[in-house]
């Protein structure tokens, strides 16, 4: 998994060096979002939750703020750098489990004792999951997936 962050934040960084104008970086401030993931009320670890922005046009780079669950089910949103949060904004959500192979190849894999992340909830469009995200620090309330 740190591969694939890796990669995402050489895209950014390539994007960011390749596109700067005398304006300088068009990195918007983020602000503190942290939160939960459970799936039948119990905590689900290795899952990424994604950002949509609803409204796209202060998203200059096409940015997706996202986090990873912990053993707890607890997430930190990162857009830029680890742990910077998200912009203020209105956002659909994605819950998906990602895992790269071993190869490090972009093929993903899904171990059979991994946990099954419903369909539904894996694109934002189509989760029915949202949230708005205000400056200052933000505590997302728990998102409770279910199997059925």
């Amino acid at each position: 998994m740190r591969k694939f962050f890796i990669s995402i934040f050489l895209c950014f960084l390539f994007i960011i060096i390749s596109g700067c104008g005398s304006d300088g970086l068009p990195i918007q401030p983020t602000h503190s979002t942290k939160g939960s993931v459970t799936l039948n009320g119990k905590p689900v670890e290795n899952v990424t939750v994604v950002l949509q922005p609803v409204d796209t046009k202060a998203f200059k780079m096409n940015e997706r703020p996202q986090g990873k669950t912990n053993a707890q089910g607890e997430f930190t949103i990162f857009t830029y750098k680890e742990g910077d949060g998200a912009p203020a904004g209105e956002y659909k959500v994605g819950v998906a489990l990602i895992v790269l192979n071993d190869s490090g190849d972009d093929q993903v894999k899904r171990e059979k004792t991994a946990t099954f992340i419903p369909y539904k909830y894996q694109k934002p469009e189509t989760s029915g999951l949202t949230v708005t995200i205000k400056a200052g620090a933000n505590q997302i309330p728990p998102f409770d997936l279910k199997s059925k």
